[in-house]
């Protein structure tokens, strides 16, 4: 027999109210948990013998129906739009050496990963499926080698004037960039470790974002240990010994 609307949702609540109790959730409503956990709501008790949930909206690419769709940006205004993203990629010891000595067969790496970053920002809408298509009028791509720490640091900046911003480019940019490395280097080793790719900042939209001012005040630049744990990973302390994230 199935569930009538009410029961279903009275079985959800109570899922809910159990899981906030496990994770020391006080003073919230049910009504409100029902919808921001779990982001949906119970539309009909059964169609052809199958619950039907439905979205509230809060994703762009999500259709009430709960279906993915291209965001509508007819409506919006043209603006500068700009973005920073960065990814770093441990290599190691001796793949840093070879790219330092311009060693490594394949050629020039820091210099190809830059070129596959540009190439790869003017084609995300065909890898991202809804990206829109967004002529870019700046693509500034930076991979530099740490020698100290043999990682490799890739950085870029994504500019267009559109209806859009151009997020999406910056981080597919310094994430083929990074691929592009791993590929060049991996005859040597595959050792290799791709970390921290993320938005740095972001401008020109309807909200702008930095990541430094998701800071506190008293947090200095070079904090490294307060910046580690941001990531949830878990930095050595007091050894001489280098740290790499375990890949998943």
């Amino acid at each position: 027999m199935p569930y009538s609307c009410d029961r279903i949702e009275t079985l959800c609540c109570a899922s809910i109210a159990d899981a906030a109790v496990d994770f020391g959730v006080r003073n919230v409503s049910l009504g409100h948990m029902t919808r921001d956990l779990l982001a949906a709501k119970v539309s009909s008790a059964y169609a052809g013998g199958r619950v039907r949930f439905m979205s509230t909206g809060s994703l762009s690419h999500v259709t009430p129906e709960g279906k993915a769709k291209m965001v509508d940006v007819s409506g919006k205004s043209v603006t500068q739009r700009e973005a920073r993203a960065r990814a770093v990629v441990c290599v190691g010891p001796k793949i840093s050496q070879l790219i330092r000595s311009n060693e490594i067969r394949k050629g020039d790496v820091l210099s190809v990963s830059k070129i596959a970053a540009i190439l790869a920002s003017k084609r995300t809408s065909e890898i991202i499926p809804l990206c829109h298509n967004i002529p870019l009028s700046l693509v500034d791509v930076t991979t530099k080698l740490n020698t100290q720490t043999h990682e490799v640091i890739v950085e870029a900046l994504v500019r267009c004037d559109g209806k859009t911003g151009v997020e999406m480019e910056a981080l597919t940019a310094v994430t083929v960039a990074s691929l592009t490395i791993y590929d060049m280097c991996k005859a040597v080793s595959h050792d290799i470790v791709i970390k921290d790719v993320m938005l740095v900042a972001k401008s020109g939209g309807k909200t702008d974002y930095s990541r430094n001012s998701t800071e506190k005040p008293d947090e200095k630049e070079g904090d490294l240990k307060k910046i580690t744990l941001k990531y949830n990973r878990d930095p050595l302390e007091d050894k001489d010994e280098r740290f790499y994230p375990t890949p998943i």
